[in-house]
């Protein structure tokens, strides 16, 4: 049923675009910013007056070419909803589907893919819960999804800045480095990284030698993953749940991750299909946070502003950086090993901390999503009071206590 009304909600969005193509007006806020608004009531009504349209060249209204069927959409709740379109006739391309969304967005990269030049092109800001954005009002002739053709319509050239999306994981890259270097993935070996995020170690493994698999929860991050693999790494990135791995028995010489099967629902499970790919003889290295380390205080502070857990609450993921318990997770599997190590997080200070976690750090930025003006400004004030509180002459220097576990499979 929620599939059925997922598909609704697409069609009411794409099929219905005269706003994003027929009225852009320009104006100007009493601090001197310039916004780009759908349709002249949607503009604040001290600041219509002095609104200016802006012309694009002429072109027929928007049309939606009849559809001889149902296009069905399928998705994942609490997955991002993938589709499948054609633009200008090319493609396809993969669209992030956001149901909340009042435009159309597309990055530089795949309209340019698609042939598609934002050379003088007009400019628009974005604006969103986690700041502002500056893109192109780029037309269109027509955008399909299945059985449904719309255009032609106006969309937003706005550039994702996937690079910023992996600002966290540069920061605790020394982290996923001594993880590395402790397993040695040779050449030719085969490597599973579970909960791989953008993909920063399956990349580090990859420039060994090994043919790397990263799996993630999360559609968004493996197209992300996908776009920031380097030219000459062969890398098999795919959408799969870390509790209920989509491989064979024994099928992988080498299991990492880092800092991510750790925040499973069901870490029995997790620990299980672990054990379950990899081959005897094979090796197993995560990297965790501790309960009583610095990330484990940073996800204190953002408790408050966090809905209720559900009830009974799942476990703590910082259990995972305890040597007792990954032995009881993983020790009737693997022979352990275990070695601690420091990562430090350094910035100019807690405002710059603040900016780079709201916008490429998944639970704080869907946490600062998810709350009304005031209490994101609340969250964000505690938040950089936290990592003002590790700053020194030169800036924030916030230390980050983690547990390396090495495994080998008995």
């Amino acid at each position: 049923m929620r599939g059925a009304w997922a598909g609704l909600f697409f069609f009411l969005v794409v099929l219905v675009p005269g706003r994003a193509w027929a009225q852009m007006y320009q104006w100007e806020d009493d601090q001197g910013t310039v916004h780009y608004t759908n349709e002249l009531q949607n503009i604040p009504e001290p600041y219509r007056e002095r609104a200016r349209f802006v012309p694009a060249s002429p072109m027929a209204p928007p049309v939606v070419t009849p559809s001889p069927g149902v296009t069905r959409i399928p998705f994942t709740p609490g997955s991002p909803i993938l589709v499948n379109a054609t633009i200008n006739g090319s493609g396809p391309v993969t669209l992030i589907l956001d149901t909340g969304a009042d435009r159309t967005m597309l990055t530089p990269l795949a309209l340019w893919r698609l042939g598609i030049s934002t050379v003088n092109a007009p400019r628009a800001e974005i604006k969103g819960v986690t700041g502002t954005a500056q893109g192109e009002l780029v037309q269109v002739t027509s955008v399909e999804v299945g059985n449904a053709r719309v255009g032609p319509l106006l969309i937003i050239s706005h550039d994702a800045d996937l690079k910023q999306a992996e600002g966290v994981s540069a920061t605790i890259a020394d982290s996923i480095e001594h993880c590395v270097i402790r397993l040695a993935p040779k050449p030719g070996e085969r490597v599973l990284d579970v909960a791989t995020g953008t993909g920063w170690a399956a990349r580090r493994v990859s420039t060994r030698g090994a043919k790397v698999v990263g799996i993630d929860l999360g559609a968004d991050l493996i197209e992300a993953a996908k776009v920031l693999a380097e030219a000459g790494l062969t890398i098999d990135f795919r959408v799969g749940d870390a509790e209920k791995l989509p491989f064979e028995d024994g099928s992988f010489d080498v299991v990492i991750s880092t800092c991510g099967v750790m925040f499973v629902s069901r870490p029995e499970a997790a620990a299980a299909e672990l054990a379950r790919v990899c081959r005897k003889g094979g090796r197993l290295g995560l990297t965790t946070w501790p309960a009583d380390g610095t990330i484990a205080g940073l996800f204190k502070v953002m408790r408050p502003y966090m809905p209720a857990p559900p009830t009974p609450a799942p476990p703590s993921p910082f259990e995972w950086g305890s040597p007792d318990r990954v032995k009881q997770l993983l020790g009737s599997a693997f022979d352990l090993r275990f070695e601690k190590g420091t990562t430090v997080l350094r910035a100019p200070s807690g405002d710059a901390v603040w900016e780079l976690f709201s916008t490429g750090y998944g639970p704080t930025k869907s946490l600062a999503a998810s709350l009304d003006p005031e209490k994101r400004e609340r969250l964000k004030g505690d938040f950089i009071a936290y990592h003002d509180g590790f700053r020194n002459d030169l800036g924030v220097a916030m230390p980050r206590d983690y547990l390396v576990t090495i495994g080998v499979r008995k």
